[in-house]
């Protein structure tokens, strides 16, 4: 097993943490965490690889914004757990009748 296979992931975890923490700082507004997490994922992927070049800026932005897509899908599936266990579903409550 060699862990070149597994950096993008990696890295977007770390990113994904470090973006985490700034997010419950409330340090940073949260229109800027795409653009740090980004930026972080640039940053881990050239520290990582020990170069610059397209590759590497590529594949660390990738990591970087594939961070935030893993935000964005916990959210919307403890929203959607959360809705469905208080019984509020959109669907059910817009039967149709006047």
């Amino acid at each position: 097993m060699d862990i070149k296979e597994y950096i993008v992931g990696i890295i977007a975890v770390a990113v994904y943490l470090v973006c985490f923490i700034l997010h419950s700082l409330k340090f940073i507004d949260n229109k800027w965490l795409p653009l740090i997490a980004g930026a972080l994922g640039i940053i881990f992927n050239i520290w990582y690889s020990r170069s610059v070049n397209f590759g590497v800026f590529v594949c660390g932005l990738a990591s970087g914004l594939s961070a935030t897509g893993i935000d964005q899908a916990i959210s919307f599936f403890t929203k959607l757990g959360s809705d469905k266990e208080s019984g509020t579903n959109e669907k059910e409550s817009d039967d149709g009748r006047d």
